[in-house]
């Protein structure tokens, strides 16, 4: 049964990567980055298959030698979750809402942010997602990715716009029309602190200028985004989460 359980997630990996190094056990993603399979499996208790099929060498390169066992999780911020159907993990390890589920990582100074659509939207324009430092600050630039499925195949994208301030940055995303969709931050970073992170679902169509419409600061939508009084009407006010950094 331990053979029939390998040889069944050797055959899932060759479906999503597209092969596998048996003679290595490398899994090979769709960046030509070489996991070798131990690990991924590792990785994977951590950050999305998706994250792990689309990862970049520089992206690898932050997380193969850390110490697995001091990777953290989120923790959480809003202080009553239980509005709207949402749905409270009362271990502080996510925030889920009937639609959606936002997590953030830290992997020493590696950070990945990840909101994965449970339910696919309604309304398909112009979402944000944010990050706020107190304390830290980013080094380098972010790297954000939508994926989406058509089919059986899942696909990346890298289209977005973004904002900075001082303090974080957004980035304004038009969501596709296709389904399952779940999107990826990553993002070095130097200091110590808290990192927040925030995303932000249009309930009605926005254009990429009224998305941006917003200033990086505490007290806005998930402790991030603090949007015009004539716009956060059209933002969902899901609540964020936040790490120490």
């Amino acid at each position: 049964m331990k053979f029939l359980n390998k040889l069944l997630l050797t055959l899932s990996l060759v479906l999503l990567f597209g092969y596998v190094k048996a003679e290595e056990c490398l899994i090979v993603n769709n960046e030509n980055v070489e996991i070798p399979c131990n690990l991924y499996e590792q990785l994977n208790n951590y950050y999305s298959t998706n994250f792990l099929s689309f990862m970049t060498s520089y992206e690898y390169d932050q997380i193969k030698n850390s110490d697995l066992s001091q990777i953290e999780t989120i923790t959480l911020t809003d202080t009553n979750p239980l509005l709207d159907g949402n749905v409270y993990n009362p271990n502080g390890t996510y925030f889920q809402t009937s639609y959606k589920e936002l997590r953030i990582t830290r992997n020493g100074d590696f950070i990945n942010a990840n909101l994965r659509w449970i339910q696919n939207p309604q309304v398909r324009s112009y979402d944000v997602f944010g990050i706020r430092f107190l304390g830290p600050h980013i080094v380098g630039t972010p790297l954000f990715r939508e994926y989406y499925t058509i089919g059986n195949t899942t696909y990346s994208s890298s289209s977005y716009s973004r904002k900075d301030a001082t303090n974080g940055f957004g980035i304004s995303v038009k969501l596709p029309v296709y389904n399952e969709l779940e999107s990826d931050l990553t993002f070095t970073y130097s200091g110590s602190g808290t990192i927040y992170a925030s995303y932000q679902h249009a309930k009605t169509n926005v254009t990429l200028a009224t998305s941006k419409k917003y200033t990086i600061a505490q007290g806005g939508y998930g402790n991030v985004l603090l949007f015009d009084n004539n716009v956060q009407i059209k933002y969902d006010n899901m609540t964020g989460v936040s790490i120490q950094g």
